[in-house]
């Protein structure tokens, strides 16, 4: 924070005291090493932002000139990384926040124990377990077909939603994070009730939440100096109210039920379930199936899903939920090869280069995935592609982007090492459990894990180069990540953001097939 840059820039008369409240640190700049290092050009550079982006707001279009440079001048530009928390508590903000790019979310964490439906569902328990009787149970057992009784069950099911067989369940939530609603660019927040009586006023705790964010923030006394009748009237537009707390309960519980549903109708049609393919020595202790067996089972759950048109989408998607592959949190894991037995290869990648073995830490016996690569074997540009990848690993933090958790190098070899991904490959599935194609709704969802890589990725100034099958990997509990980081490219060049990319990526021909078509059309000079 900086104090005093503004009057100095415009040759203006200071008219602010500055009172510190507590112990302050303060690093004073000399007017002459001020403008000989050129920090007025950045701060007027950034003024200049603040100044086009307020004049573009249709809100404050009807202010003057004059009006606009005022606000530009007592507004912050501030960028926030994804993830990381824009506002712990709107009820301490006294400014108004404008996103001036990418996106930001609202969060509502409720207490729901305070809430009438979830004290209701307490009651309901309660009064069961006092009267010795059980809640009605999970559907019916048996498989669906055409059959009359059959459908008579189904419809039994559908008609009662399962619950809960007695007492209160361990594991019952006392609260629960609710996404409110999610800022865009030129979006505002902190005038949704800006025309509402102070005693009407939602005084609710939200929290904002950067999903990679630039914001502007403007104090709320300066707004009030400022606006006049015409952005008034326009103010009445976006006065809104968020559902109240027992709203977002009852939905939450709403979904409870649907999600307790849906399991309990796989469990009734698919009595067989589809276990993460393990290391013979651990299917042994742990009694899961081979990988003849997981494929004799995966035919099965097709060939059902091929016979059963109802609910198919719903299962087709909670087939691949089943089992786990070990903790994501490899990170307390040791750097030492010598901690790791290699069990079964897994795959080849980067030229042939690498090696993607199913290891086991032995003093944990965790399960993880090593990725070894020869580096004598390796030319000068490979080896930076390398260093980039280990270094994208640091930098990105998304659910749906495998990074490298662990990276260290032993004699002439790399090791980074990953979560265990307990289904593979989306190209290992295709070849081995699917070879007459995937269905519609598992395509969707490996699809929209995809994407949402992607968009962070995008947001974050890069692109992923390399998007195909065997980049797509879908762990045991069923998340889908986005690996491959090595392909990935930065869009940023001399300090600003470029548009188009001109070159093809390093090692293209395997990457041929996966292009679009636009970028593989051929020059018609050459034909004549």
């Amino acid at each position: 924070m900086s104090f005093g840059d503004v009057a100095l820039i415009k040759t203006l008369r200071r008219n602010a005291t500055v009172v510190c409240m507590e112990e302050t640190e303060l690093m004073v700049v000399d007017k002459e090493d001020f403008f000989a290092n050129k920090m007025d050009v950045e701060l007027k550079r950034e003024f200049d932002y603040r100044f086009r982006f307020f004049r573009s707001l249709q809100l404050v279009s009807s202010w003057s000139y004059s009006l606009i440079e005022q606000m530009a001048d007592h507004s912050k530009a501030e960028q926030f990384r994804y993830g990381h928390v824009v506002v712990k508590d709107t009820n301490d903000m006294g400014n108004i926040i404008f996103i001036g790019k990418g996106q930001c979310d609202v969060l509502r964490v409720v207490d729901l124990t305070s809430c009438s439906a979830y004290q209701r569902l307490l009651k309901q328990y309660a009064d069961s377990v006092s009267r010795g009787t059980c809640l009605p149970t999970h559907g019916f057992k048996g498989e669906l077909t055409n059959q009359p009784g059959s459908v008579i069950k189904h419809k039994v099911l559908l008609n009662n939603p399962p619950r809960p067989p007695r007492g209160l369940p361990a594991d019952l939530p006392t609260s629960a994070c609710f996404l409110i609603d999610t800022l865009h660019q030129s979006s505002t927040f902190g005038l949704n009730q800006y025309l509402m009586p102070s005693k009407q006023r939602d005084c609710r705790r939200f929290t904002l939440v950067s999903q990679s964010v630039e914001i502007l923030r403007v104090e709320k006394t300066r707004f009030d100096k400022l606006v006049d009748n015409t952005t008034m009237k326009k103010l009445e537009a976006l006065q809104k109210t968020y559902p109240s707390d027992d709203e977002l309960c009852t939905v939450f519980l709403e979904h409870s039920r649907w999600k307790d549903y849906k399991h309990s109708v796989v469990q009734d049609l698919f009595p067989h379930r589809v276990a993460p393919i393990r290391s013979p020595k651990t299917q042994k202790q742990q009694g899961h199936c081979g990988p003849s067996q997981a494929l004799q089972q995966t035919r099965y759950v097709v060939n059902r899903l091929k016979q059963t048109k109802q609910r198919s989408s719903d299962v087709s998607e909670c087939t691949f939920t089943w089992g786990g592959a070990g903790s994501d949190d490899i990170t307390a894991l040791s750097a030492n090869s010598a901690h790791y037995q290699l069990l079964s290869e897994l795959g080849k990648g980067f030229n042939n280069l690498s090696q993607v073995r199913m290891a086991r830490h032995t003093p944990s016996r965790q399960l993880v995935a090593v990725k070894n690569t020869n580096l004598d074997e390796c030319t000068e540009d490979e080896l930076l592609q390398l260093m980039n990848e280990v270094l994208l690993s640091r930098l990105f933090r998304h659910p749906n982007l495998l990074t490298s958790r662990l990276v260290f190098s032993s004699c002439c070899q790399l090791w980074v090492l990953t979560p265990l991904m307990g289904y593979g490959s989306a190209d290992s599935l295709l070849r081995t459990f699917f070879p007459d194609g995937m269905s519609e709704s598992l395509i969707a969802y490996l699809l929209h894990g995809v994407l949402k890589a992607l968009q962070y990725l995008h947001l974050m100034g890069y692109v992923h180069r390399g998007v195909k099958a065997s980049h797509i990997l879908l762990s045991g509990e069923g998340r889908v990540y986005l690996s491959g980081l090595h392909s990935v490219y930065s869009m940023m060049r001399d300090g600003k953001k470029v548009r188009t990319v001109f070159d093809m990526p390093h090692h293209s021909p395997a990457l041929l097939p996966w292009l679009s078509p636009e970028l593989l059309r051929q020059d018609l000079h050459g034909y004549g």
